[in-house]
């Protein structure tokens, strides 16, 4: 809202400046629709930017990295169906206790097994499912739930087909039936060196710190849809090393980045919008 404030008191002198204010960000369905969206083709963006605050960064400083900003990730969800027994005969039954807890651990252990030293992958189980309280009976069905992130999104890929032949593997043992689902899936968020420097020049205009990231966040960004979309970047600005993590019940936006984000933004779409828009390689 700052940034579009001050760009309707002064235009830029050349090209266009769009504000997006995007939806469904978290669930990574946001920027897809947009992307898709009749208004933001007929834009035909030569940029993209976005920022997005970072706690463990000294507070107001600018964060950058060209190539992979933020990974790719998606998340995993495997079905183990068998049929219920008494528990007093669990041989009469298919339970998917044994395949859950094995294939959990199974899956988490995957980017040590299969992907080299240099790439950045991970696998991280966020839930388990199977059985209750039911003291007599033993359980039919299960869920394992996973997210699965990636530097790339071509080895997001190659993991999610190793944690899918474990997943059929496991349940195919235990004389199970299996059903997969994909959700939430995130490109990488890749940054376009053209426009890390434009923002680079305009911190240090400011007398912004700048701290350069030697590798990418393991988080996800669906801004990612943008960076495919033209050049762009998705910058980062600190806020604090003592402020709680992202998604921690205590964290709390420091609102002193608000105004030195928007002269960033303004000085960066003023440095974009007087060059040659730059080719794709």
């Amino acid at each position: 809202i700052g940034v579009a404030r001050a760009l309707g008191r002064r235009r830029p002198e050349r090209g266009r400046v769009a504000v997006l204010f995007q939806p469904a960000e978290e669930t990574g369905e946001g920027a897809a629709r947009m992307v898709a969206d009749p208004v933001v083709k007929e834009l035909a963006p030569d940029y993209t930017l976005a920022t997005h605050n970072l706690p463990s960064k000294p507070l107001g400083a600018l964060v950058v990295r060209d190539g992979t900003f933020a990974c790719a990730s998606t998340g995993l969800i495997v079905r183990l169906r068998g049929y219920t027994s008494h528990a007093a005969e669990p041989e009469n039954g298919a339970s998917p206790v044994f395949a859950a807890s094995t294939l959990a651990m199974a899956l988490q252990a995957i980017p040590q097994r299969y992907v080299a030293l240099h790439e950045l992958c991970k696998v991280t189980i966020v839930g388990v499912e199977v059985g209750g309280p039911h003291f007599g009976v033993t359980p039919g069905d299960g869920r394992v739930m996973a997210t699965l992130r990636a530097e790339t999104d071509e080895l997001l890929d190659q993991v999610l087909e190793i944690c899918s032949r474990y997943a059929r593997g496991t349940a195919a043992a235990n004389g199970l039936e299996v059903e997969l689902e994909t959700i939430e899936r995130f490109p990488a968020t890749i940054n376009h060196p053209a426009v890390v420097d434009a923002t680079v020049a305009a911190a240090e205009e400011h007398g912004i710190e700048v701290v350069r990231e030697a590798h990418p966040f393991s988080w996800s960004e669906d801004f990612g849809h943008f960076t495919a979309l033209a050049p762009g970047a998705l910058i980062g600005l600190g806020a604090g090393l003592e402020q709680p993590a992202l998604h921690h019940p205590d964290y709390d936006f420091p609102d002193a980045l608000i105004e030195p984000s928007v002269r960033l933004f303004l000085s960066a779409a003023e440095r974009l919008a007087s060059t040659d828009p730059v080719r794709r390689q």
